[in-house]
C-alpha cells in the first residue's frame, strides 16, 4: 500500500473521527481505507485507534504518530508548493552586448526595473552586461539581446529567427 495515502488517510480519520468520513473526503471507498489503516497497523505493530459505534479515536501511540504525520503532510505539501512555485519564477542568465554609454544610462536601469517589477532576486537572474568589451553589433547564441546603432546593418537577426 501506498504510505503517503495512508499517511493523509489516517489524518483524515483522525480529524474525522470516522472511517467512512475520510475515505469520501479521499475518494476512496470505505473497505480501502480499512485496508490501508489496517496496513499501517500492522507495520507499526501497533494498535492506532479505538473503534466505536460513535467513531474511531486515537489510542494514544495513534495520537502521537497523529502529531508526526501532520508534520510530514505538511512538509510534502510545501515541496509540492515549492516545486510548483521554481516553475514560475523567472530564472536564468541575461546577457546583454552593448556601448558603455547606452548601458550605463539605459539598461541598467531597466534591467533593475525588470526584476523589481518580477520580484526576481539577484540570485535567480544573473545580470551579465557585456558593456563595451565586445563588439555590441554581433548576435550570437550567447546574447540574448544586442543593441544596433541607426546607420548600422539591421540585416542581423537573432540565433533562430
Amino acid at each position: 500500500m501506498d504510505r503517503i495515502t495512508a499517511i493523509h488517510l489516517f489524518i483524515r480519520v483522525v480529524e474525522t473521527g470516522s472511517f467512512s468520513k475520510a475515505s469520501a473526503d479521499l475518494g476512496m471507498t470505505q473497505p480501502t481505507a480499512t485496508k490501508h489503516v489496517a496496513a499501517l497497523k500492522a507495520r507499526l505493530g501497533a494498535r492506532l485507534f479505538h473503534r466505536s459505534t460513535r467513531g474511531a479515536t486515537p489510542t494514544e501511540v495513534g495520537a502521537a504518530y497523529y502529531d508526526k504525520c501532520k508534520v510530514i503532510a505538511r512538509e510534502l505539501e510545501e515541496a509540492d508548493n515549492l516545486a510548483a512555485l521554481m516553475q514560475q519564477r523567472v530564472q536564468g542568465s541575461l546577457r546583454i552586448s552593448t556601448s558603455v554609454a547606452f548601458g550605463r544610462r539605459v539598461l541598467t536601469p531597466l534591467v533593475l526595473k525588470f526584476m523589481q517589477q518580477l520580484s526576481v532576486s539577484l540570485q535567480a537572474v544573473t545580470f551579465d552586461p557585456s558593456i563595451g568589451t565586445t563588439d555590441p553589433f554581433i548576435v550570437s547564441p550567447a546574447f540574448g539581446l544586442a543593441r544596433v546603432r541607426p546607420g548600422r546593418d539591421r540585416s542581423l537577426a537573432l540565433p533562430g529567427a
